[in-house]
């Protein structure tokens, strides 16, 4: 009696051994299976479609918090723009200081953009480039808020378009972006005198 007791222990034991392994693979398989989906897929796609792999979110939040520098925000480009004048362009080469998605965003000293509601209204275009190789276009249009006043600086800025950076070493040491104006904004022609474009590390990740 005893024996058989201890085999069905034994044999209860192996069953719940088992159980517990399909359990946890079936638990590894789920993780690995949501990373795919969630993860590999996008950036297949991406890269399919665009021709570059961007920097993924999480390491790009990741990368930002283990610097922890003051001088994340500020700008990697930073110049003279003529927003108000149409067929306008000018190029700039730049090279990203952090992993991370970067904003068009312009600058000015003058407050009465605080009160506009359409902080720009016209149309640009932007064109990343690695070395003389076109990775994308983005349109921007009318932008819709309020010009927010810098914590830092006494100036006004105005948000204008997140894009993202190409995942490679080589890439970040040859970029360059090219904006263009399709649609001057007439109003802006009154900051000639402050109104900046700028690139940085973008805020709203």
């Amino acid at each position: 009696m005893r024996r058989r007791k201890h085999k069905k222990q034994q044999k209860k034991k192996r069953k719940r051994k088992i159980i517990n392994r399909r359990v946890i693979m079936k638990f590894f398989v789920i993780i690995f299976a949501s990373v795919f989906l969630l993860v590999i897929v996008p950036l297949g796609v991406h890269w399919i479609v665009q021709g570059y792999l961007p920097v993924p979110l999480l390491l790009r939040n990741m990368h930002l918090l283990a610097k922890g520098s003051d001088d994340i925000y500020n700008p990697v480009v930073i110049d003279n723009f003529k927003f108000y004048e149409e067929g306008y362009t000018k190029y700039f080469p730049w090279k990203p200081k952090y992993l991370a998605t970067y904003c068009l965003e312009f600058t000015l000293d003058d407050s009465k953009i605080a009160s506009r509601r359409e902080t720009f209204n016209g149309e640009l275009k932007l064109d990343l480039y690695c070395k003389n190789k076109l990775l994308f276009t983005k349109m921007i249009g009318t932008v819709r808020g309020y010009g927010e006043p810098s914590k830092t600086y006494n100036y006004y800025k105005v948000y204008l378009t997140d894009f993202d950076i190409p995942f490679d070493r080589k890439s970040l040491n040859n970029l360059g972006i090219r904006v263009t104006v399709i649609k001057p904004d007439k109003y802006l022609e009154q900051f000639t005198n402050s109104i900046k474009l700028c690139v940085g590390v973008s805020a709203r990740l």
